[in-house]
């Protein structure tokens, strides 16, 4: 999902949630504009949640519309991303 702008975040919508465990959960994520995702093994992503912050999380599968990040609970970060439901917008920088 290379951007114009590889400093700002593309808007993209959580279109599913797993809960794994009561602190580990799965979001599904897309972006807003329907650019596909290109990532490669190994690559990370920032997520941004407004007003929480950002925080760099291993993509841990990609669809071919979305990329997949297993998450767990332990921090003001991962706090407000567990409490986002399907429908809400989050930021994504890179890969």
């Amino acid at each position: 999902m290379p951007s114009e702008q590889p400093l700002l975040p593309e808007m993209a919508t959580i279109t599913k949630i797993i809960e794994e465990t009561p602190d580990v959960k799965t979001f599904h994520v897309s972006t807003a504009n329907g650019k596909p995702f290109t990532p490669k093994p190994g690559q990370l992503a920032m997520l941004s949640v407004v007003p929480s912050g950002e925080a760099m999380f291993s993509i841990t599968w990609q669809g071919d519309d979305y990329l997949e990040f297993s998450i767990k609970r332990v921090g003001v970060m991962t706090d407000a991303l567990h409490e986002l439901e399907v429908g809400a917008s989050v930021g994504v920088r890179g890969p």
